[in-house]
């Protein structure tokens, strides 16, 4: 792995490249959005790790190099951020008989989790509460959310049919990947980056067990991983330059499976 840690001459055109090869992906898939639900959902996943990958490049430019250790911790959960993204992702992609089916769960779940939101934060007096609730919004508002609250609910309501569901599929994350054969993946994101989310000891004190440039080829990794999703999912054309640079950082060979190594692939 490469040991050095600030940017060199040569990050700006990739990272370019990149940021273009992301930006043409997220066009398309907006147009193919207007009448379709699965582009619908991918698209958000598209934006949420596109602007990750965003945040990662400024915190490159700013601190890889003077301050590497704040950089990796803070990297650290956008890493996660964008890997439970790209599982999402590639779990509502993954039988094309359930796609609008898994789609239309992720896009619903919007208004189970307004609910729940505005149902804890109403539960306490508070600025924020009383300020909410001082809306002349907010009448026609929570009828509205009501309405679409009891349209959706029952199909978050867990297999003993006793409360919803806090998230919009079924299980764990764990389950996810194993649906789509990723177990090693999912041992690797969350085994090196769950820690930073929640803080934990370890992860602060230690930091990933990568160098910064290795973080950086991760997050290119994770947002191109989601673009090629789409592109194969939707039929987009980019450029060739544009599909070159997706196809190139979905080939990291920090994640290669060490049999595909030692055979040669």
């Amino acid at each position: 792995m490469d040991q050095g840690s600030g940017p060199n001459p040569d990050d700006a055109h990739l990272t370019q490249l990149t940021e273009d090869a992301l930006t043409q992906t997220i066009r398309l898939t907006l147009e193919k959005s207007k009448k379709d639900d699965v582009a619908r959902a991918v698209l958000y996943f598209l934006v949420r790790v596109a602007n990750s990958w965003r945040s990662t490049c400024a915190l490159w430019t700013f601190l890889a190099g003077s301050h590497p250790e704040t950089f990796m911790v803070d990297v650290g959960t956008l890493v996660r951020a964008m890997y439970e993204a790209y599982l999402q992702a590639a779990f509502i992609l993954h039988e094309q008989a359930r796609q609008r089916e898994r789609a239309r769960l992720y896009l619903d779940y919007e208004h189970v989790e307004k609910r729940i939101v505005l149902g804890k934060i109403f539960k306490h007096d508070t600025f924020v509460s009383r300020a909410l609730k001082r809306s002349s919004l907010l009448p026609t508002s929570e009828v509205r959310m009501e309405a679409q609250y009891d349209r959706v609910k029952d199909r978050y309501l867990n297999q003993k049919r006793r409360e919803i569901h806090d998230k919009w599929y079924e299980g764990t994350l764990r389950d996810l990947a194993n649906a789509i054969g990723e177990k090693a993946d999912y041992d690797f994101f969350m085994s090196a980056f769950h820690g930073y989310v929640h803080s934990s000891a370890f992860a602060i004190r230690t930091g990933p067990p990568f160098q910064p440039r290795d973080v950086m080829t991760i997050v290119s990794f994770l947002a191109s991983k989601v673009a090629h999703l789409a592109i194969a999912r939707f039929g987009l054309q980019l450029q060739p330059e544009q599909q070159a640079v997706i196809e190139a950082n979905c080939r990291t060979p920090l994640l290669q499976r060490a049999a595909d190594t030692d055979s040669g692939a």
